[in-house]
């Protein structure tokens, strides 16, 4: 098969959950004798190149310089005197030739199918735009990992009209789709498109990842968080619970790695406690895994999450991990077997599970070790390659 997924954040950019997905997707199915090639605009690594190629592990890497693109709708509404309609052409006219540019890959590299996210950049910042009519000459396969439409009904318990259009829009003109989570799957047919058949396969995560992991240190009572320092993942409330956490182990530490918000994340952090409180910032994903194999176990007590790369990583190396019980942790995590879940809303209940595990080391170990084992049996590559492949290929054979 001839492939082409369709990201705005593939590594080495920087990238989120969407990225690393579709690098590991691209790769394994690289590895298995298909022709990939991946695409997408970016304002980083570009210099003045409007376009650059590479070769990435055997996929094609096709990367377009998102200001080389924004200028043709600068060109296109710059007579038009209204506001707002200017806003909508230009929207419009770079969205559009973002969809040529896909078009165009298509006919060169001979693609059999397209994959996209249901979260594309363009939407989230021109409320103007309309996709309906952008179809491609081959079978669409949209991933649902989480749109804003998503997120805001989730966050604000209501829909945000305009988005949930354009959402609806983007899911209409695909031929498949298929979520990373029932729980993200459920959104689709409860809100966007009901009457539409959404699949389910879960995301993988690389088989290297099981392989030399480190057993905790004798003592180590070092909290790691990562992802982003916003509300939205719990970690101000993880912030809160170390607080009274902090009182009784004073040998326990509490790292935080990513960016956002960390001004108002420190202002949490109680003074008494500030210089076991740790802002590291952003890291590259390699120094993120040695963070979790430094860490006696880590929190991620998440208002939302479609399907936790983090969580799962935590779990292939084999550290225990205290979860959100919202959303998709569920599916990922059973309470008190494989990892320890909670509300992130619950600031005493982060806390009595973080002094469950510092106070408890066999809990902890026997929690890691059933998370490994579980993550290896649902997650690992050589499980959901397989069923990727063949999805596909079905896609396929029902488009032609």
């Amino acid at each position: 098969m001839n492939l082409l997924y369709y990201c705005d954040e593939y590594p080495p950019a920087r990238n989120g959950g969407i990225g690393t997905v579709v690098k590991l997707v691209a790769e394994a199915m690289a590895n298995r004798g298909h022709r990939v090639i991946v695409a997408g605009k970016y304002w980083e690594n570009q210099g003045r190149k409007s376009k650059t190629i590479e070769q990435i592990n055997g996929v094609t890497v096709v990367r377009w310089h998102k200001g080389s693109y924004q200028t043709l709708g600068v060109m296109a509404c710059s007579l038009i005197r209204n506001g707002e309609t200017r806003k909508k052409v230009k929207a419009q006219r770079v969205f559009n030739h973002t969809h040529r540019l896909l078009v165009n890959l298509i006919k060169e590299y001979h693609i059999d199918l397209v994959e996209m996210p249901d979260y594309v950049d363009d939407f989230e910042h021109n409320e103007f735009l309309e996709v309906v009519k952008c179809v491609f000459p081959v079978p669409l396969l949209i991933r649902v990992h989480g749109s804003v439409s998503f997120l805001y009904f989730h966050l604000n318990g209501k829909e945000m009209k305009t988005k949930v259009r354009q959402d609806r829009e983007h899911l209409n003109r695909a031929d498949a789709v298929c979520a990373v989570s029932e729980f993200s799957g459920r959104y689709v047919k409860d809100h966007l498109s009901p009457e539409r058949e959404v699949d389910v396969i879960y995301n993988m995560i690389d088989d290297n990842m099981f392989e030399n992991t480190k057993n905790v240190e004798f003592g180590n009572q070092t909290i790691l968080y990562f992802g982003k320092i916003i509300e939205m993942k719990g970690v101000f409330s993880l912030i809160k619970a170390f607080n009274m956490v902090a009182e009784k182990y004073p040998m326990a530490r509490l790292k935080l790695v990513g960016s956002g918000e960390t001004d108002k994340a420190q202002q949490l952090v109680d003074s008494r406690f500030s210089d076991r409180v740790e802002f590291v910032g952003f890291m590259p994903h390699a120094e993120i895994i040695d963070e979790i194999d430094k860490a006696s176990f880590c929190v991620i007590p998440s208002y939302f999450e479609t399907f936790s790369m983090a969580a799962v990583e935590v779990q292939a190396r084999r550290r225990a991990l205290v979860f959100t019980e919202r959303t998709s942790g569920k599916e990922l995590v059973e309470d008190g077997v494989d990892g320890l879940l909670v509300d992130p809303d619950n600031v005493s209940q982060i806390a009595d599970k973080m002094e469950l595990l510092l106070s408890n080391v066999e809990l902890r170990d026997k929690l890691a070790k059933r998370g490994f084992e579980s993550c290896r049996k649902r997650f690992s590559s050589e499980i959901i390659t397989p069923q990727m492949e063949t999805y596909y290929k079905k896609i396929i054979t029902n488009y032609s």
